[in-house]
């Protein structure tokens, strides 16, 4: 016997043919099963759910910049996971797990469900929004540029480049800096991309591009790393423009996936706390050496930022 009722023959023997009217009614229990996958799925336990269980959360960065970094000792600092700590902290909590990575890999890895939030200083922009979901802007992050010692092309901005046709501009692969340099008119022969900022501030170094572009106030980080007398930040500096000729706004956030609403509406309440109590402005200053000028604009969406090409 094997444990269900029936012999051996009896498991392998023929079995009548299925009438018509038994298919379609299993045909008909299928189709409701299937339509029933997704109200099944909405009683499994969301990503914020198991986050305020286990008072873990897994953080996507790329680990070496001064907005987010892993360092020798394994702690994470930075303005973008010391914003996410402080919006945390009040419902429990207290342990940010990096898993770092490069730039870009951090939409992918996020989407793949390996990381259940993005603190990077994650400029919003249109293209990423249809991907993930955005928290409210968190920070104005104004652009810089590093080159040699003396700025011998004399760079202050991305129509700089454009209108010397000898300068040549580096940014890290995925930057918004394409966008740039493409409405202020430079060449795609001119235009470099490296994996990091570090690199790309060495090819400065070696006269491989005569500008790196980058959020200015990770430059001030990657050039204390790089500690070489030879680099300087340009100044002063011009902002980029937009598509409509204005001086252009470049407002980062937390990332996350479109189905963990719950999440984001949480960490965005925890935001407006921070910037109403002035503890935000504390945590520019502090991580960053930014001023006023590098908040968000009041009362500024996540929907309003991801108009923005």
């Amino acid at each position: 016997m094997n444990g269900v009722g029936e012999t051996m023959g009896d498991a392998f023997a023929p079995k009548p043919a299925l009438s018509r009217r038994s298919l379609l009614r299993l045909c008909s229990a299928g189709a409701l099963a299937v339509a029933a996958g997704p109200a099944l799925a909405q009683g499994q336990e969301t990503t914020w759910k198991r986050i305020l269980r286990t008072k873990s959360v897994r953080v996507g960065t790329v680990g070496t910049t001064k907005s987010s970094k892993v360092n020798l000792d394994g702690s994470f600092t930075g303005i973008s996971p010391e914003i996410l700590r402080q919006v945390l902290a009040p419902h429990g909590v207290t342990t940010l797990v990096p898993v770092q990575m490069d730039f870009s890999s951090l939409i992918p890895a996020l989407s793949a469900n390996r990381i259940d939030v993005v603190a990077n200083t994650l400029s919003i922009r249109k293209a990423r929004c249809q991907q993930i979901a955005f928290s409210n802007p968190e920070f104005n992050a104004r652009e810089g540029f590093g080159v040699l010692k003396g700025n011998p092309k004399n760079i202050h901005s991305f129509a700089d480049i454009a209108k010397n046709k000898e300068a040549r501009l580096g940014h890290v692969v995925g930057g918004f800096q394409t966008t740039y340099a493409e409405i202020a008119g430079i060449p795609k022969e001119r235009i470099f991309t490296f994996p990091d900022q570090v690199l790309g501030l060495r090819a400065v170094l070696d006269g491989r591009i005569d500008a790196f572009g980058t959020i200015r106030f990770l430059l001030v980080g990657f050039m204390e790393t790089i500690n070489d007398p030879r680099l300087e930040l340009a100044e002063p500096d011009s902002p980029p423009l937009n598509a409509k000729g204005e001086p252009d706004t470049n407002l980062t956030a937390a990332g996350f996936r479109k189905e963990d609403n719950d999440f984001r509406e949480a960490y965005n309440s925890g935001l407006a706390d921070l910037i109403a109590s002035g503890k935000l402005l504390a945590l520019i200053k502090q991580t960053t050496g930014g001023n006023q000028d590098d908040m968000p604009p009041p009362g500024i969406t996540a929907e309003k930022a991801c108009e923005k090409e």
